[in-house]
This record gives structure tokens, sequence and C-alpha cells, in this order.
């Protein structure tokens, strides 16, 4: 796979936890009855205590970019303290590809998370990208999808990693 290889970052928003669950057990079903279908791995985001909170509830292949995606997806919520400027850094990169449209579609899903919703994340290559988010829709989701390089998604992750280790040696 080439480090330049293109993603398409999945983000599908759910009125609640249910609502969110019942929509991933969808989509492992779905997974498994069709042999054309490539399911990931899935992350959750919910506020939590006034927090984001981020969960990997399916780890498939595209772990780390999974990763990598909620890093980016939180970091456009809301400041990450130990690693702002270098997810700030690879988010500005981000919404540069799409600059009127990104900002809005961020502060719509940051009051609606706030208002109890859960986000769904997948990643997916660009040729299954349109399949999965037309199921997620059939689920009830309010889908939206974003293009990332896949390197973009590798640093983000990469530096949630290093923080981490920092964090825990401190």
């Amino acid at each position: 796979m080439s480090k330049y290889e293109r993603n398409t970052v999945i983000v599908a928003v759910f009125e609640n936890e249910s609502a969110a669950a019942g929509a991933q057990a969808g989509l492992e079903h779905w997974d498994g009855t069709r042999r054309d279908v490539k399911l990931g791995s899935i992350g959750f985001l919910q506020i939590e205590d006034g927090e984001v909170k981020s969960t990997l509830v399916r780890k498939e292949n595209k772990g780390i970019l999974v990763n990598g995606a909620m890093g980016l997806v939180r970091s456009m919520l809301g400041p990450i303290a130990v690693v702002g400027d270098v997810v700030g850094g690879v988010a500005k990169s981000f919404l540069k590809n799409d600059a009127e449209e990104t900002p809005l579609v961020f502060q719509q899903l940051s009051a609606f998370m706030d208002a109890g919703g859960v986000t769904m994340i997948l990643v997916a290559e660009e040729a299954v990208a349109q399949a999965h988010s037309r199921q997620l829709q059939a689920m009830g989701g309010r889908v939206t999808t974003h293009i990332v390089p896949q390197e973009v998604l590798e640093d983000v992750d990469a530096a949630l990693q290093e923080a981490e280790a920092q964090a825990k040696d401190a």
C-alpha cells in the first residue's frame, strides 16, 4: 500500500449510542453476507462529562488510519491539549481541501454531539466508500465523507501515540 494512497474518512452521526451500536451491528452483518464488502475498523466519538471520548470498537485493517481519523475529527471539535500543535497543523492542511464546507460540518457535528449524538468513523478505500456511506444512511446515519491522504492519518496517529507515551512518562 502506497504511503500516499488516498482514503475516504466516513463520518456518520447517530441520535444516540443505541442507534450507533445498531448501525455497527448492521454494518458487520452486511460485511459478513457480502464478499465484495471490505469493512475495516470502526471508531466512535461521543461527549462524556464535557470531553470528547474516542473508542475503537472494531479493529481490523486500517486501525491506525481510523485512530488518525478520530484524532483529526477530535482536533476539529475541540483542542487536544498535548498534541494540539501537531494535530492542529495536520487539520489545517486537511481543511484547505474543503475550506468553506468543512468548518461548518464540524460546528454542526459538535452541536449534535453536545446534544447526545454519537459519531461513527470509518476509513474506506475510495472504491468502496460510496457503498459504505449509502449503507450508513440506510441505517439512519447522517453521513459526510472526506478524502484524506493516508500519510495525514498516519501522521495524526503517530502524534497521538507519542503524546500518550509522554503523558504516561510524566
